[in-house]
Formats: C-alpha cells, sequence, structure tokens
C-alpha cells in the first residue's frame, strides 16, 4: 500500500469515517453495490459499473491480490469494509491496480450501512480522499441524480427452462430413513435433515413414515411424523415396516450414509420392487455412480474433469500391485462408508496392509480406492441443489483451512471460500456443476469435495456426496438457504424456479445467495475419552462434533468460534490458560506439533508466531495457506489498512 489518507464518504444525512487506500481525490456520483463473493477483479473491470462508486459488501477485497486481467478499473472509485494488501499473480496488490487506472478507495466503511441508505433512498455518495469535507461535492450530485438507479450489480440468473409439472401427485405415502446411532461421522446435523423433511413433506400433504433406531433424536419425538418406528437400522426390520405401511417412495437422502447404504441394500435385495417403493432424490443409479468408486472415475473423468492417479481394488495382492504402480503415500477410500471409515494416508507397506484390510472389511461393496496422494493441495467444498431439469445452483463454497490429508469434518472451514481467484471460483463452480450433472443428480442437493494445487491452479475432483451431508448443516445456517428443507421438495417433484426462498422472495433459482460476512467451522476432539487412540487427524473422520461462528471477517469468526468450543482455554489468541501459549517451547517439539495434524495444531500455530517463526516457515511445515496464517497471526504487523 502506498499511502494511508484521511477520508470521509457522505450520503444523504449519513457521514462515514475511512481511509484511503490508494490516492487522493474527491468525486460524486450513482452508487453500485457489489455483492460478488470473490471476484471482485472481475466487478470491478465490468463496464456496467463504468462511472459509478462501487460499494464493495465482500467481507475481504484484496485478498488475492491482482489479476492478470484485460482492460482497466471502470469504477470511478471503490468503497470497502477491509482491505487486504496481498500482491496476486500479476505482481500488484489491489492498491497499486487502482493507483495505475487512477480510481480512489477508501476502507475501513460500514458497507452494510451505505448499502442500506443507498437501497432506500440516497443512490448517490460524495468521497473525499486526503481533502476537504464533500458536502457541496454531494449536493450538486444529488440534482443530477436520477428518479431511480440500479443500485446493485446483479450476477446473472441461471438461464430459464421450461418447468415441469412441478408437484407429484401420485405419491401419498414416503418412508424415511433416518441415520441411527450417533456416531463419528455422523450425530445430530441428520437428525436436523431428518426434522426438515418430515415437516416439509407433511406440509406439502405426504403421508410420513419414520424409521430410527435412535429414541434420543428429535425427529423420533411424538407428532413429528404420521407413524414413528424406532427399530433397529437394518434391511429386514425397514422390510418389515415396508411391508406394513406400504409406501410409494422412500427418501434416504437425509439420514447420511447409513440410510443412503440401506437403500441401496434394499434395492439390490429386491425388497423395493417386491413392494412396489420408488427412491426419490437422489435415484439408485446416481448413487451408484457416485458412491462406487470405479463408477465414480469414469464418470467424471469421461465428464472432461480430472482425478488424482487411481485405482479400485477388491483385494490386498491388487492394492500392493497398484500402490507400486502409483508410488508411497497413497490415499485409500473404501466405497460406501462413513466419514471416511476405514481410510486413510499409508505411507508405507505396512501402513498399506492395515489400511487396506479394515477398508476392505467396512465397504459396503468390499472394495476401496488407492489414490495418489495430494497432501498440502488446497481442500475446497461446494454444495449444490439440482432438479430434475438439469439446473444446477451452487448455494456455497467452503474452504479447508487444513489442506488435503485431513477428513474435512477434521478440517478448521470457512465458508464462503476466502482464498480463490475469480477464475479459480469460475471453474470450482463450473466443475461442481459439471460434476452434478455428470453424474445424473436430480431432484436433491449434494456435496461434493476438490482439491487445488496453490501452485499451477489445477483442480482436481475428489468425491462427491449425493445425499445432505454434514457440511450441509454448515452450508445451511452460514447462507440461511434451507438445503434439507429444498431437497425435500425436489425429491416430490418441484423445480428450483418453482421454489421460493423466504429471505429474499425470490425463487432459488433465480442468483446466488451472497452473503457480507464469513463463517467459521472449529472441529471439536475428546481424544482424552478414548484411551487408546492417537491423537493425530487423517482422512478418517475423529472429531466429536463442532461450532459453528459467524462475524464480518475471518479473524472475529475464528476468535469467537474456539471461545465456542468449551474447552480450558477461553481465547485463541493471548489467553494464558491455553497450555501452547503458556511458555515457550523446544523448537523440534513445536515443528512435529505443526507438521503432524492434530487437535491442538491451531494452539501450536499460534504459540509458533508468538515465538517469532514468520509466516513463511509455518507455511513450508503445514501447507496453511499464507492468508490464513497472516489472519490468525497477532503479533505480526497487521496486513489490513
Amino acid at each position: 500500500m502506498s499511502q494511508t489518507l484521511s477520508a470521509q464518504v457522505v450520503l444523504k444525512g449519513l457521514r462515514f469515517q475511512g481511509r484511503g487506500v490508494s490516492m487522493a481525490g474527491q468525486g460524486a456520483g450513482e452508487v453500485v453495490v457489489i455483492a460478488e463473493t470473490a471476484d471482485y477483479q472481475g466487478a470491478l473491470c465490468d463496464p456496467a459499473i463504468a462511472g459509478k462508486i462501487a460499494v464493495m459488501t465482500y467481507p475481504h477485497i484484496g485478498n488475492t491480490g491482482w489479476q492478470k486481467l484485460e482492460g482497466r478499473v471502470q469504477a470511478a472509485a471503490v468503497l470497502m469494509a477491509f482491505y487486504e494488501d496481498f500482491k496476486g499473480p500479476s505482481g500488484l496488490t489491489l492498491a497499486e491496480a487502482l493507483i495505475r487506472d487512477q480510481v480512489p478507495a477508501v476502507t475501513g466503511l460500514d458497507t452494510r450501512a451505505i448499502a442500506k441508505a443507498v437501497t432506500e433512498h440516497a443512490p448517490v455518495a460524495a468521497f473525499s480522499i486526503g481533502g476537504d469535507a464533500p458536502d457541496a461535492l454531494l449536493a450538486e450530485a444529488l440534482k443530477k441524480a436520477p428518479a431511480s438507479a440500479n443500485t446493485w450489480y446483479k450476477i446473472p440468473a441461471s438461464p430459464a427452462v421450461k418447468p415441469a409439472s412441478g408437484k407429484r401427485l401420485d405419491l401419498k405415502k414416503i418412508l424415511i430413513v433416518g441415520s441411527g446411532p450417533i456416531v463419528i461421522g455422523q450425530a445430530c446435523e441428520f437428525d436436523y435433515s431428518g426434522v426438515q423433511a418430515a415437516k416439509t413433506l407433511r406440509a406439502e400433504g405426504y403421508e410420513v413414515i419414520l424409521i430410527n433406531s435412535n429414541p434420543a433424536t428429535i425427529m423420533t419425538d411424538p407428532g413429528l411424523a404420521d407413524q414413528t418406528y424406532i427399530e433397529p437400522l437394518k434391511p429386514e426390520y425397514v422390510e418389515a415396516v415396508i411391508a406394513k405401511e406400504r409406501p410409494q417412495a422412500i427418501l434416504a437422502t437425509m439420514g447420511g450414509q447409513t440410510a443412503l447404504n440401506m437403500a441401496m441394500t434394499l434395492a439390490e435385495s429386491g425388497v423395493l420392487e417386491k413392494y412396489g417403493v420408488e427412491i426419490i432424490g437422489a435415484d439408485y443409479e446416481t448413487i451408484k455412480r457416485a458412491e462406487n468408486r470405479d463408477s465414480f472415475r469414469e464418470t467424471v473423468v469421461k465428464a472432461g474433469l480430472s482425478i488424482p492417479q487411481s485405482g479400485v481394488v477388491k483385494s490386498m495382492e491388487e492394492a500392493k500391485k497398484l500402490a507400486a504402480e502409483i508410488g508411497f503415500p497413497v490415499i485409500i477410500r473404501p466405497s460406501f462408508t462413513l466419514g471416511g471409515a476405514g481410510g486413510g494416508v499409508a505411507w508405507n507397506q505396512e501402513d498399506l496392509a492395515d489400511i487396506v484390510e479394515l477398508g476392505l472389511s467396512l465397504s459396503l461393496n468390499h472394495e476401496v480406492l488407492l489414490e495418489k496422494s495430494v497432501i498440502g493441495w488446497k481442500e475446497l467444498e461446494v454444495e449444490v441443489l439440482c432438479d430434475q431439469t438439469g439446473r444446477v445452483v451452487t448455494v456455497c463454497t467452503i474452504e479447508n483451512i487444513d489442506p488435503m490429508g485431513v477428513h474435512t469434518g477434521d478440517s478448521i472451514t470457512v465458508a464462503p471460500a476466502q482464498t480463490l481467484s475469480g477464475a479459480e471460483m469460475d471453474l470450482l463452480i463450473k466443475q461442481s456443476q459439471d460434476a452434478a450433472r455428470a453424474l445424473g443428480l436430480r431432484n436433491s442437493g449434494c456435496n461434493l469435495q476438490f482439491a487445488l494445487d496453490p501452485g499451477s491452479g489445477e483442480l482436481l475432483i475428489i468425491e462427491v456426496n449425493p445425499r445432505v451431508s454434514r457440511s450441509s448443516a454448515l452450508a445451511s445456517k452460514a447462507t440461511g438457504v434451507p438445503i434439507a428443507k429444498i431437497s425435500s421438495l425436489l425429491a416430490v417433484g418441484y423445480n428450483l424456479d418453482e421454489i421460493m426462498l423466504e429471505m429474499t422472495g425470490e425463487p432459488v433459482a433465480a442468483a446466488p445467495v451472497v452473503i457480507d460476512y464469513v463463517a467459521v467451522k472449529i472441529p471439536r476432539w475428546n481424544f482424552e475419552k478414548f484411551p487408546g487412540a492417537t491423537d493425530e487427524l487423517t482422512t478418517s473422520m475423529r472429531s466429536v462434533g463442532e461450532v459453528m461462528s459467524l462475524g464480518r471477517g475471518f479473524t472475529e469468526a475464528l476468535q469467537k468460534g474456539f471461545r465456542s468450543l468449551e474447552t480450558t482455554a477461553k481465547a485463541l489468541l493471548g489467553d494464558p490458560r491455553n497450555p501452547a501459549l503458556a511458555a515457550p517451547l523446544d523448537r523440534d517439539l513445536l515443528e512435529r506439533k505443526l507438521r503432524v495434524p492434530n487437535s491442538e495444531r491451531l494452539l501450536y500455530l499460534t504459540q509458533a508466531m508468538r515465538q517469532g517463526w514468520s509466516v513463511e516457515e509455518i507455511f513450508e511445515i503445514t501447507r496453511i495457506t499464507p492468508w490464513f496464517l497472516n489472519k490468525s497471526n497477532p503479533w505480526s504487523k497487521p496486513r489490513r489498512s
């Protein structure tokens, strides 16, 4: 940042103090509010905002620097809440690009208040950076203000499609399968989804039958479903319920992997055909394509997506042969398992034997995928909704702070993704939609996971959950989009342009949901209750819960989330009750705690910073994106203006 100047922004009846981050200047004019979630560069270069004052509502602007874009910044000025002084691939920070194009910018503003004001009654603003109060400029601009102004920069909506017939009237009774006992990797998030589904379908006039083996859930409360069966989730018990109740359809996408596997077992054994029961939401073929590792690989590659070098094996002999071809370390992923159960990272032949043996025993179809390690790459998730017309809407992007090698359920995550360039975000969203269509996802929500090489920008698809997932509950609360409710409506025939969002009053298909805050999820572990377990985090999930917090910026949300964990340490930054912050630690010990992911790595991370380790040193050990390290470091010089 070349200079920081005192600045003022005035609207009709409102005045804001800020800081100039590019150059001195004054001006006034029509305001446009830009609610993009990542590609601030593309928005600022759009001719549609030429000559207007751009208000950026995204929480962090500048966090990916300036990209190599053709053309100049079109805005007359830029107003921001936060600004990050990072260099992009072009070698320029955003401030440097603005100076190059002679565009003034102000940060440190309450962009929520500005957006509200311009939307309601003041589509004109004036600014002054390093100069006198701009009241006279505002008065003059108001005289020339249009009677009405388009104050929002809109992301284009999905192309229109011809609506189908809508709600299915041939279904009268629907069986919902719950998730069973609370286990690591599957707990209250599926209770939440099941409750949403039961309420939604009953409100639509369907008779809902529910089976779940866990009486300690809200979904099994009396009156939530028309008939509730608290029985073991085994094929013979579910068949008995089907024989008695005779539902026309089974909805298995709300009960996690347990329910999904149950639907597959009942279909393959002929039970569903025997009683004329249809799988709604994700159907049998879709589930098979997504969950069977061989089918998944074949489908996404045919669709033009890239995956890590991999292969499917059904025996130890096949595993040893394939591992020799791929080379260690090897990621092992069993088919049809929950929370990465039975999977892991094999660094040698001994690891391979142990993990493959367990994976084969836990896999529903006794097969595991061996894939080339991409440990250290960024891990990303996307939540989408799909309808029967082929339309796919992206609800939320999620970025894992821990790189690949740690199960996403054990990783601290943030939504929306924070450190992707506009081009990377566009590619992520496009490939998630391409994958959903290729797998045949219709009438359902799904979760997709990707790996991104931070050096080359190469994007690989890792897996797809063709159901409401653990992350779906997080995304629902982070964005306000009720994924389980919408998925239930999609399952009974509605399209995305027929389902209205209460928060916007518009159809789900109208436009992506945008938020001007961030949500952070932090897992909670209880290794002390499992004496035989080693406190190391791998591709098999070990957390027993999680917290989610909201904040205007990443650091605020991270700190609030950490305080909500109800551990001995009450605060992440500077709390003497944190064991890892009590006294300086031996460098070798600290490096081991950083290199091997564990439940307290975040504490050791802040301790390393406290002891003067540089962000570059910590990145080389952990491969955590430097932007997150800087935002988590209270002892470094501020990177924000």
